[in-house]
């Protein structure tokens, strides 16, 4: 049975089975949820964003393994592509149809509005499936490090809560100075599914699969091609620059800097603690000048 699941005509018809059957499911639910006079309309809009984002992770999948069939792995610029080049070319796109249309909603602060409430979390959440799905397939045979042990962890939560601080205070001055933070109170707020899913990627499987890619993967790889100094600031750079939004640029770039240097003394664990310990002080202290 497994070497007959190995046969790639019969994987590539597994996969179209299963997303036939996926969008027969999603049918017969929304035929249902919709046509309930009782649904409230959140309930609605929590299922059609469920289905969004269940969409997405099966769609990250897809893209992920089509890579590995067409011997892309071990190439972690084409991950880079897939994580982050694909979800911009797509954002273009949509912004230039929209400003070709003239379409109220680029109208004003409206569209950064409407992308910081809804696209920047389903943004996030395609980053961080294709990562994860990444580490799986494309990059089985990590670095082996020595295992992690609990005298790091004190470490982890001190630059973790150093970093965030740090974090926060640069946010806040950004925000003040080029007016973001009055923008941001008239800004749409977050569906509270796309909320809750953002805060429990941010401390969760983004600080694994962000670390395990950056430090473990991309750095070891840019080192090796343009030289140790070269490929520390390329991936610094990377990580700020990648997560899209100006305001995070400059504190991006410092947790960077920290992690990096910190990923030569200690456990890949310790910065996944550090990181997840930064995003948590950013949702929770400055959420309103990011999302």
């Amino acid at each position: 049975m497994k070497r007959l699941f190995l046969n790639p005509l019969i994987r590539i018809l597994f996969i179209v089975l299963a997303a036939g059957a996926f969008i027969f499911l999603e049918s017969i639910l929304f035929k249902t949820m919709f046509s309930n006079p009782g649904s409230s309309i959140e309930s609605q809009y929590n299922i059609l964003l469920l289905t969004i984002l269940l969409f997405l992770c099966f769609s990250a999948f897809l893209v992920v393994w089509a890579l590995k069939n067409w011997g892309y792995a071990n190439k972690p610029w084409v991950t880079l592509f897939a994580a982050y080049g694909l979800p911009f070319l797509a954002i273009l796109i949509t912004y230039t149809w929209l400003q070709f249309e003239n379409a109220p909603l680029i109208e004003g602060r409206l569209v950064t509005s409407f992308f910081r409430a809804t696209w920047q979390p389903l943004l996030y959440f395609w980053q961080v499936m294709v990562l994860l799905f990444s580490l799986w397939l494309l990059f089985p045979r990590l670095p082996s490090n020595p295992p992690f042990q609990l005298k790091e962890l004190p470490v982890g939560i001190l630059t973790g809560l150093a970093c965030g601080l740090i974090n926060v205070f640069i946010i806040s001055v950004i925000s003040n100075m080029t007016a973001q933070q009055d923008a941001s109170l008239t800004a749409i707020t977050p569906p509270s599914l796309l909320h809750w899913m953002t805060i429990s990627l941010s401390l969760s499987l983004a600080p694994y699969t962000l670390e395990k890619f950056y430090r473990q993967v991309l750095m070891q790889f840019w080192q090796k091609r343009y030289g140790m100094t070269k490929g520390f600031w390329m991936v610094a750079g990377s990580f700020a620059v990648l997560t899209f939004q100006p305001v995070l640029w400059l504190p991006a770039l410092c947790s960077a800097i920290v992690f990096g240097i910190l990923i030569r003394r200690q456990h890949v664990g310790t910065i996944m603690i550090a990181h997840a310990l930064t995003n948590a002080l950013i949702l929770f202290v400055g959420w309103q000048w990011v999302y």
